[in-house]
């Protein structure tokens, strides 16, 4: 069964056992979901596996499999059909050059974190195999130089307190022995070429992370991977206090939500059968504020630390699992099923949170270029998000397409100093055309703003966090003068609305 359970990992299925006075096997992926039980794990397993393959013919094929393939072969061999990706331009890249795209992904991904906290685990853990691919793509191409691997390792660790901080589940290809088959095993490929440096992998990633995107779609999910988009209206008066208290209360039973749970709950809270209540209940708020409280990291944090909760205390299959699930929706909205919480009046609009008429002050008039990655760039989806820029933060928006003709004449523009503010829009993909952007946006000295989807309040804070990097001074108006009304209160948005270059 060893063998057996090896080899289901190699094809990226996740295996988890759960004991009571038996022992209950799940081994699941993202499309299939298989469940057994038995006195132990051996016999839970087999169980598993005998479902799987029912037939005395796949069984023993299955046998032979495990008796005759190498270890990481099943990786390598998922891909046999399709002709290889082209082979990537043949160059030597200097180790400045590999620093600087690796600065510049540390850089995205401090940018992309907030936004990614809100998303469902599968999608957390599918970004970062493609942040992780991308960082080894570089240091494929700088063999043995100890500063890109030192660099790497740096952006290996960050992802990796992120994952300790949200918990969606192991993410394996972050281990420093971990393959370029390892990488599109753990997303589930289950057909295609077999990678032969990381770069290959970055580029299948990107391909399972579009699939992902028009799965969740076709299944009603919504952009962030959620199945309960219709229940989080009406939505809560109080978002921001309700989270603040959510973490402080967690924080108070579990650790701090900063440091990672094994860390921070050390020597400290074990939940018992008995605290299904009071966690139930704090996933349901927190549920119900999901994208209405403009602290996106501490959601994720606490999501993330009640998941660990519930790995701890063997909770997954309780109530307090279906309402982590991101497929759970509640009967009606999450709004009856709190106590003594009030909603948001229907009159009210979301646009009149702090955090976005903090950013308005700041930006409105400013003139922005933003560049559509193409599955951003159809329907109504870019129509709703140049409405956002436009009317909620005052920026006159002018559209760029990502392909290079298009992209070229509008960096041209950016050069000539036609615009103050530079965004792109994509998911969480398309490297390249950020590395692009990100090293023109330098050389013009101009704000870069990555956004992901339409949400009012990511718009914002993506807003404020990057050309908060850029300007200093978030109480001092263009003139001089004090306005502390226009002070952003959240934490670490500190911006002033910049002058046009040029004019004094």
């Amino acid at each position: 069964m060893k063998d057996g359970r090896r080899i289901l990992e190699e094809f990226g299925y996740r295996i988890a056992f759960r004991r009571h006075r038996w022992t209950e096997c799940l081994v699941w992926s993202d499309s299939e979901r298989w469940h057994g039980h038995g006195g132990d794990e051996t016999d839970a397993l087999r169980a598993v596996l005998e479902q799987m393959f029912p037939s005395a013919a796949s069984s023993k094929l299955m046998e032979f499999y495990c008796q005759t393939v190498d270890p990481g072969a099943a990786a390598r061999s998922i891909v046999a059909t399709e002709s290889p990706m082209p082979d990537e331009p043949r160059r030597v890249y200097s180790r400045s050059e590999a620093l600087e795209a690796l600065n510049l992904l540390s850089d995205r991904i401090d940018a992309e974190g907030p936004e990614l906290a809100l998303m469902s685990p599968t999608r957390q853990r599918m970004v970062m195999l493609s942040w992780i691919c991308r960082a080894r793509a570089w240091e494929d191409r700088r063999p043995g130089d100890s500063f890109v691997a030192r660099q790497v390792a740096n952006i290996a660790r960050k992802i990796t307190l992120l994952g300790k901080l949200w918990w969606p589940g192991s993410v394996r290809s972050l281990h420093v022995n971990s393959s370029p088959a390892d990488a599109v095993a753990e997303a589930g490929m289950a057909a295609g070429w077999p990678p032969r440096n990381w770069s290959d992998a970055s580029l299948v990633l990107g391909k399972r992370l579009g699939q992902l995107f028009e799965r969740d779609a076709e299944l009603g999910r919504d952009d962030y991977g959620w199945i309960d988009a219709a229940a989080l209206v009406p939505a809560p008066s109080e978002p921001d206090r309700m989270l603040r208290e959510v973490a402080a209360d967690l924080s108070s039973a579990a650790g701090s939500l900063l440091e990672p749970a094994r860390t921070a709950s050390r020597g400290g809270y074990t939940p018992r059968p008995g605290d299904e209540a009071r966690l139930a209940s704090w996933a349901r708020r927190l549920r119900w504020i999901r994208g209405a409280a403009a602290d996106f990291s501490t959601w994720g944090a606490a999501m993330g630390r009640l998941r660990w909760l519930a790995l701890q205390s063997d909770l997954r299959s309780s109530a307090l699992g279906e309402l982590l699930d991101p497929d759970y929706s509640p009967p009606g909205p999450w709004s009856e099923h709190q106590v003594g919480s009030p909603v948001m009046d229907a009159e009210a609009a979301p646009t009149t949170h702090p955090l976005i008429v903090g950013v308005r002050g700041f930006t409105e008039g400013l003139r922005a270029l933003l560049v559509c990655s193409p599955e951003i760039a159809v329907g109504d989806e870019l129509q709703a998000l140049t409405a956002n820029l436009e009317e909620i933060f005052g920026l006159a928006v002018s559209v760029s397409g990502s392909g290079d003709a298009e992209l070229s004449a509008a960096l041209s523009a950016l050069g000539e100093d036609d615009f103050d503010v530079l965004m792109l829009a994509s998911r969480f993909g398309d490297f390249t055309t950020d590395m692009r952007l990100a090293l023109a946006a330098r050389q013009a000295k101009t704000p870069y703003v990555r956004l992901f989807r339409c949400l009012p309040l990511g718009s914002g804070r993506a807003l404020a966090q990057q050309i908060g990097l850029q300007l200093q001074g978030a109480d001092t108006r263009q003139g001089g003068e004090r306005d502390p009304g226009r002070a952003l209160r959240a934490r670490s948005l500190s911006l002033s609305r910049p002058a046009r270059r040029g004019v004094t």
